[in-house]
Formats: C-alpha cells, sequence, structure tokens
C-alpha cells in the first residue's frame, strides 16, 4: 500500500476507498443495528463490558463466579465509578451494584488473582487448574460469559454513563448468536465464514490462550464480534467485485486492500482479548502488547457507538496514511526469504532491516490473527496457505526447537545475503532493541560474523509512552539502530584475513567510549538507551577486524569482548557523575 498503491493512485485511491468505505457502514447498519440497539431513552451504549465465568468448586455451593480483575469501571481524578459485588447464595450466583463517586483510594479487588478464582457467596477459591478445566469443555469461554455493564453516551450530555444490563441487552445478544449460527449453515465457499485455522501448539511464545481451551482463531472472538467481522469482510470483497466491473484490476485490489486493513483495525479491538481501561474509558485493542495471554473480563465495542463509529474510525486511520505518504516516487514491494534474497551482487547503495528480536516476539504466529481475516477479504491470499509460513521463522522458540544457536545461524546467513547485495561502499541499518544482553550478543555475533563492521548506534525513538510494557517498566524507549559497512575488499569480496590485537582492542576502547557518551548525553541521550547507544563505536573497535587474537593465538569470543563494553560504559557513566570514582572493585 505504501510502496506500490499510494504512490501509483494518490488521492484517487483515498477518495474510493472513503466512498466504498461509508457503503460498507451503511449496508453494515442494515444488517447488524438490531444487535445493537440504542437505549429507550435515546442513550447509545458504546461498549458492553463482559466477564467470563467458572462454576464454583467449594463444597454445596456451585455458584456462578465471575472473573473479574478489578471492580473499577472508571479511575480518573475527577470522576470515579466502582461496582459492588452483591451474592445471592440461594440462587448460586452473583449480582451487581454500580457505585457513583466512589473513593479512589480504596482497593476494589476483583474475583480473580494469578488464574485462581474466589467465590463471593462462599469464599472458597478454586485452583488456576480447576479454572483452566472448565474453559477448556467451554472453548475459553467467550461464547458464554456474563454481561456485566454496559458503557453509554448521550447526545445532550458529556461523558460516559455506566448501567446493568437489561433484557433487552441479553436478547440482543442471543440473536446475534442465532444468526451468527444461520449464517455459518448457510455459507458456501472454500474457508469457513468464522475462522477454524488452528492455533499454534500450546507453549508457544507469547501464547497463553490454549490453556483454556481456545484452539481456533475464532475461538477469540464473541458471536456478535464474529457475526459483525464476517459482515464487513464479506462487505469489502462484494466492494472488490464490484471495482472489478467498473475499473482496473490493480486499482480494484489497492481499494480493496485498504478496506481490508480497515477491517484488521476492528478485528484488534472486536476481541474477547480486548481490555477495558477504567483510565481513559474505552476500550483498549488487543495487542497492547505482542503477546495473547488470556483476559479474564473484556470490553465489547458497539460498531455504531461513537458518533463516526468504530468502522469509519478504523477507515479515518487507512485514510490518514494515504494522506501523508508522498504520492510520488513508485517503490517495489516483493517477498522474499532474507536467507536467499533475489537481488545481485554490490546492486544497493543501502540495506535497511529491522529484524526479529531473538526471542522477544512471536511475531509469524501473531500475524495469523490478522491473516485469517486477510484472508477472507483480500483476493491474493485466497485459499493459498492455510496460514502465514513459519517453518523458517529466525526468532527463538523452545517450543519449536528453535535455539539461540539456530537463530545465531539463520541471522547470519540473512546479514551476509544483506552484505551480498549491498556494494562495497554501501551502508547497512539494523534495527535491535531487547532487554537481556543474551539477545544484543546473539544478533551481533551474527552480524560480526557475516562480514559487516559497525561504525555507529543511535536509538531513534519508535515505542508510544502509552504502551503496556512502557507504562510500569525500565524498557527500552528507543530502538537502536546498528549503523555498519561491509567488511570487503574493494573488490567486493570479504576480508577473511585481518587479524586484530587484543591488547590494542583493549586499549582503543575505554577512550572510544570516553568520546561517544557525553555527545549522547549533550543530545538527551540517557539510561538503558544510552547504554546500548554505545555498541556501535564499541563494536566498531572488534568488528573491523575478521578475527581478534590474544597473544597467544587464542581467537577472542564477542561474549568477552562484550564484558569489557559492559565494563568500560559503567565505568564512563559513573565518572560522568561523579568525579575520579573508584571502579576498582566493579
Amino acid at each position: 500500500v505504501v510502496l506500490e498503491y499510494i504512490p501509483k493512485y494518490g488521492q484517487r485511491l483515498a477518495d474510493e476507498v472513503r466512498k466504498w468505505g461509508a457503503w460498507i457502514k451503511q449496508e453494515a447498519e442494515k444488517e447488524l443495528a438490531e444487535f445493537y440497539p440504542k437505549d429507550p431513552d435515546g442513550a447509545t451504549p458504546i461498549a458492553y463490558l463482559w466477564a467470563r465465568t467458572i462454576r464454583c468448586e467449594g463444597p454445596g455451593c456451585g455458584a456462578e463466579v465471575p472473573l473479574m480483575r478489578s471492580l473499577w469501571l472508571a479511575k480518573k481524578a475527577k470522576r470515579s465509578v466502582a461496582l459492588r459485588i452483591v451474592p445471592k447464595s440461594e440462587d448460586r450466583r452473583v449480582d451487581f451494584e454500580i457505585i457513583e463517586n466512589a473513593k479512589a483510594s480504596e482497593e476494589r479487588p476483583g474475583t480473580v488473582k494469578r488464574g485462581s478464582a474466589t467465590c463471593p457467596c462462599c469464599g472458597y477459591t478454586t485452583p488456576v487448574a480447576s479454572v483452566r478445566k472448565q474453559f477448556q469443555a467451554r472453548r475459553g469461554g467467550a461464547a458464554d460469559a456474563r454481561l456485566f455493564c454496559v458503557v453509554t453516551t448521550r447526545a445532550d450530555e458529556q461523558g460516559r454513563f455506566y448501567r446493568l444490563p437489561t433484557d433487552r441487552d441479553i436478547a440482543a445478544v442471543n440473536n446475534a448468536k442465532e444468526e451468527l449460527e444461520r449464517r455459518k449453515q448457510a455459507h458456501q465457499g472454500a474457508l469457513s465464514l468464522v475462522p477454524d485455522e488452528p492455533l499454534p501448539p500450546q507453549g508457544t511464545l507469547g501464547f497463553r490462550v490454549q490453556l483454556y481451551g481456545m484452539e481456533q482463531w475464532g475461538d477469540l472472538f464473541t458471536p456478535r464480534q464474529a457475526l459483525a467481522l464476517t459482515t464487513l469482510a464479506r462487505l469489502v470483497e462484494k466492494v472488490g467485485k464490484n471495482l472489478l466491473e467498473q475499473t482496473d484490476a490493480g486499482f480494484a485490489e489497492a481499494v480493496q486492500t485498504g478496506l481490508a486493513l480497515a477491517v484488521s483495525r476492528c478485528a484488534n479491538q472486536f476481541c474477547s482479548l480486548s481490555k477495558w481501561n477504567s483510565g481513559r474509558e474505552l476500550v483498549d485493542g488487543v495487542f497492547a502488547r505482542q503477546a495473547l495471554p488470556i483476559l479474564w473480563d473484556f470490553g465489547e465495542l458497539n460498531l455504531f457507538g461513537r458518533t463516526d463509529g468504530v468502522w469509519l474510525g478504523a477507515l479515518e486511520w487507512i485514510l490518514a496514511v494515504v494522506s501523508s505518504c508522498p504520492q510520488t516516487g513508485e517503490g517495489q514491494a516483493t517477498l522474499a526469504s532474507a536467507t536467499h534474497h533475489p537481488l545481485p551482487d554490490d546492486s544497493a547503495q543501502c540495506v535497511f532491516t529491522d529484524p526479529p528480536y531473538y526471542d522477544a516476539v512471536p511475531y509469524a504466529d501473531l500475524s495469523d490473527f490478522f491473516f485469517v481475516w486477510l484472508k477472507r477479504t483480500i483476493p491474493m491470499f485466497g485459499n493459498s496457505m492455510c496460514l502465514s509460513p513459519k517453518d523458517e521463522e529466525c526468532i527463538v522458540d523452545e517450543i519449536k526447537g528453535k535455539d539461540k544457536a539456530y537463530f545465531i545461524n539463520s541471522m547470519r546467513q540473512a546479514m551476509a545475503e544483506a552484505r551480498r547485495v549491498v556494494s562495497p561502499s554501501g551502508v547497512g541499518i539494523v534495527v535491535f532493541a531487547h532487554k537481556s544482553t543474551a539477545g544484543w550478543e546473539a544478533q551481533l555475533q551474527a552480524m560480526v560474523d557475516a562480514g559487516w563492521t559497525m561504525t555507529g548506534s543511535w536509538p531513534i525513538d519508535t515505542e508510544m509512552g502509552s504502551r503496556l510494557r512502557a507504562m510500569n517498566s525500565a524498557a527500552l524507549a528507543s530502538s537502536v539502530h546498528l549503523v555498519c559497512r561491509p567488511r570487503e575488499n574493494p573488490d567486493g569480496s570479504l576480508q577473511e584475513k585481518k587479524i586484530g590485537d587484543w591488547r590494542d582492542v583493549l586499549a582503543e576502547l575505554p577512550q572510544r567510549i570516553h568520546d561517544w557518551m557525553p555527545r549522547l548525553a549533550e543530545e538527551g541521550v540517557v539510561g538503558a538507551d544510552a547504554i546500548f547507544a554505545c555498541l556501535g563505536p564499541a563494536l566498531e573497535v572488534f568488528s573491523r577486524y575478521s578475527r581478534v587474537e590474544k597473544a597467544s593465538g587464542e581467537a577472542v569470543t564477542l561474549g568477552e569482548y562484550l564484558e569489557h563494553v559492559w565494563a568500560a560504559v559503567s565505568k564512563e557513566a559513573l565518572s560522568m557523575i561523579f568525579k575520579d570514582p573508584d571502579t576498582a572493585g566493579l
């Protein structure tokens, strides 16, 4: 979209995406409005708050226990709203009351902690193993969760309003469930209506939902969410067919792809893993972080709740990209393996890559969250594959037998291909961020082995300050951009006989760090960013050689050198804070 469609079609693409996006809203509203009814007083529900439930396993109890992390609905400086649980032991259930102006200082813990659920009726705590077992029989429990609150807005008043669910709300949910089943029975096609593609194996990096019985991607969605998404997907597909009758295939595909990306944005929020954020009073998307853990209580958006609607809101993001990207200089996007690149030798002046971050993110498995919907909206994907390819993915994931050695070997091949493609006078940029030195060592080892010399490193702000991981942790605020040059002879062949002396390398290292850290401080680069930003200059000293040897002829490993790098960085950092620090004992 960015490299090819926007430069080629420009404003025409934006106009068509906007026009057909409005048509999809109208058609979807005709089909789905009855499942999102407005209140009798004119208020509009914008979100429905749900909790997965279990049956209490306490002696003689058996009450339905809604699993909730917290009882707060809104928790702001000037406004706080909370729930109160009202046990109904005789009915084996609980009811709720809404408390306006609740004291923000009060703790309002929910019913679940570390996967174990405590019953409000009898006080018995059902252990996590039993909780999982109950959900496994119900495929995660999204389809029979408990609706405990409805969030509304009013045309003549600002803010959010909270009320308990009514029989009308429950009826709309049940009707949506019945309508989805009718559509499933009537559906024809190679692909199922609701994605039935399998989730990755239990234990896969970043995934925990399989422990609770979720086995297919469709299990992540409630029936009403699935009904909304399948409706949008079908309408986008219909737009593509209409456009093929009116215009050329390339432009039709461009418009359909833009609309499909809006469906992806909706899927990120129309999911039983989307959290209600009591601080901001809105539903967060699934990917607040790059993982799919279980979520006990979740928020369901009303597709037509806001003034612009969730669908049009998603569409505006797509249109904003089209408007802000350059509409000149058409590029080319090609799918290829990084270890077997189609470009010829020395053909590029710059190779820029943001490679996998060791064991931090299960990229391919997470991409299937969107891919199963893209298959149902974009013809180019069709039925060519069940899910995205993963066999050659360069990550560390023990469940798949991919260890540190596999990562280094695969990354070495990829980085060697990058060096082959770039000209001897060219430059390489590798974007990397990882919280462990092991992750850094693996990436850097692959680059050194592949014949790259690191010449600089710059931290560039790439993370949103509101990211979940950034809120209460010391995670990197930036991604470090490693600048490197091919360690090659003028004819393009790899320098393989340039041997460095360990004593000379160690003598040069402290001065390089001493020259670099004050410059980082002047640029406002501090903390963990500054530590890792020293890697470029430090590694230039080491990586300019094909091999660094001690006086005995023994080769120095990158790991051993990095220990000296961290020590030199620590010493320089202390010297910038304290005058003449004694670092002998560090």
